[in-house]
């Protein structure tokens, strides 16, 4: 009995240092700041992982991860790509701004000591995180308006204080939040005890999305808020659902429409829509336009392979010198060719730089996740995440390998065990 009693204790010091490394991890996610890493919580994850040694235990289930496999073919792939990349500096910075999808995917799923009640209290932790997170910005935001006069503080990039968090990861970050306390609210099931304080987080993600007025992220807040209420709200009256539904929507594109920030760049979606073909009203279409074109042409060239890790970026900039439409950035006029660009599409990002096998396995990174679950909290995760990576290329960044690479380890390779009180 005593042997037995130590080893128990033993596995519940093990699991504190294990959670409260995660936790640290995803409080930390929304705010990013500099001078304290967030990727501190993934060193003190993997140190507890080393010094607790059962590496044949830890690998025995590993091995039994299918999906975690999926992230380390992903992975791998990428380190392959910098083999035969042309950019060999670039493709090593880009091999280690990857290594947390090869990385969480070990250090958790070879892990057996989380339960559903664990994970749920981190994904608790990451919205309170986040709700404070918007309303510090907020806060700063009503500062510098007070000093400068400036109501530009309260919009987009300029509202968004961290640097390592550009406003559409952070649309991202409020819609994934969004969908979850949504669906928490309508069937009832609160993550947090009282429903009021459902209610008050809601608000504050959807406010922010209003704020952050990133316009990708408004298509994105729709298409949640559809999938939510078709899947997740078992109304017996239609008409009701329907008009809930419609009234959400409606009220956030009033806002959205009631604020000058957000209604500016709603009318430059309006303006880049009718200069599609050439311009008119001396209004530029988006970038986008010429980006994904060139992009596509690139993919051509280099369909089955790619270009190689990181070599894809500049391989795009020198199609786009060509380009001689002029661009307005609200102090001067500027050409594509005076930036650098990414693709500002994940998918064709992936294709351009690690080929179609690239591509294929960033797909089926979001359609086995998919597959691998009935719950709605893991598919509003990959539903926002699929969209959103439509308009950027959200895996060039930090802000979105560590949450995407966070979030989806925990909803699917974590394997929880029965539940364990911390």
């Amino acid at each position: 009995m005593p042997k037995t009693k130590k080893y128990i204790l033993n596995v519940k010091w093990e699991q504190r240092l294990y959670f409260y490394s995660l936790l640290f991890f995803a409080v930390l996610l929304p705010f990013q700041p500099i001078k304290l890493p967030l990727t501190l919580g993934l060193m003190l994850y993997s140190a507890v992982w080393l010094i607790t040694l059962q590496f044949g235990t830890k690998l025995k289930l590993l091995a039994k991860n299918k999906m975690a496999s999926l992230c380390f073919a992903y992975f791998l792939w990428i380190v392959i790509g910098a083999i035969y990349s042309p950019e060999k500096g670039e493709a090593i910075k880009d091999m280690v701004l990857k290594v947390p999808f090869a990385v969480w995917p070990i250090l958790i799923g070879s892990v057996a000591l989380f339960g559903t009640k664990n994970r749920e209290q981190l994904v608790k932790a990451f919205i309170v995180a986040l709700a404070v997170g918007t309303l510090f910005n907020f806060i700063l935001a009503f500062v510098n308006y007070a000093s400068t006069g400036d109501s530009q503080y309260f919009y987009f990039s300029k509202l968004i204080v961290s640097k390592l968090i550009p406003p559409h990861y952070f649309g991202m970050y409020l819609n994934m939040t969004y969908g979850i306390l949504l669906l928490g609210l309508l069937q009832k099931n609160y993550l947090f005890k009282k429903q009021y304080w459902q209610i008050v987080l809601l608000a504050i993600c959807v406010i922010g999305v209003i704020f952050a007025a990133v316009r990708m992220q408004y298509i994105v807040f729709i298409a949640i808020t559809l999938f939510v209420f078709f899947r997740g709200y078992h109304h017996k009256s239609i008409g009701k659902k329907m008009l809930a539904m419609l009234g959400l929507v409606a009220a956030m594109l009033g806002l959205s429409m009631a604020f000058p920030g957000s209604r500016a760049r709603l009318n430059d979606t309006v303006n880049e829509f009718n200069s599609r073909n050439e311009m008119v009203n001396s209004k530029q279409t988006n970038h986008r336009k010429f980006i994904w074109t060139e992009g596509l042409e690139v993919i051509k060239q280099n369909w089955l392979f790619g270009t190689g890790t990181a070599a894809a970026d500049p391989v795009l900039n020198a199609r786009l010198y060509t380009i001689e439409a002029t661009f307005w950035n609200g102090e001067s006029t500027y050409k594509l060719r005076d930036k650098k660009y990414n693709y500002h599409n994940a998918y064709l990002q992936h294709w351009a730089a690690h080929g179609l096998i690239g591509f294929i396995l960033l797909v089926a990174i979001f359609v086995a996740g998919w597959r691998n679950t009935p719950d709605l909290v893991p598919k509003i995760f990959l539903l926002v995440c699929a969209l959103s990576f439509i308009t950027e290329s959200m895996l060039e960044r930090q802000a979105g390998v560590l949450f995407f690479s966070f979030f989806y380890t925990l909803f699917f390779i974590l394997k929880p065990k029965k539940e364990v009180t911390i």
